[in-house]
């Protein structure tokens, strides 16, 4: 939700400094081009643990999913931009956490 919604605030309490500035980068691409992404995530499946790995000297597990979204981008007057309101997508997801 954080990312989709352009939720800095939530984004940096989340991430660390690597991961905040790719996506902060890209938020304010979006808000520059004000423009909104669709924030509905229809269903999230295929959850696994990857492993663990050391990064920065802390245990960190790697987690993998698959969620389903709405792929619909829309401008300042809610006309739609990019992708449809029908417009599904399959969108794969590698997190670290620690």
């Amino acid at each position: 939700g954080a990312y989709l919604a352009g939720d800095l605030k939530v984004l940096r309490a989340l991430c660390r400094d690597q991961a905040f500035a790719t996506l902060h980068s890209n938020v304010q691409a979006r808000i520059a081009q004000q423009v909104f992404m669709d924030r509905r995530i229809l269903d999230l499946s295929d959850v696994e643990l990857v492993g663990f790995r050391i990064v920065n000297e802390e245990p960190t597990a790697v987690v993998q999913f698959v969620t389903q979204q709405v792929n619909c981008i829309r401008d300042a007057n809610r006309r739609i931009t990019e992708g449809a309101e029908d417009d599904i997508r399959a969108v794969y997801y590698l997190f670290a956490l620690q």
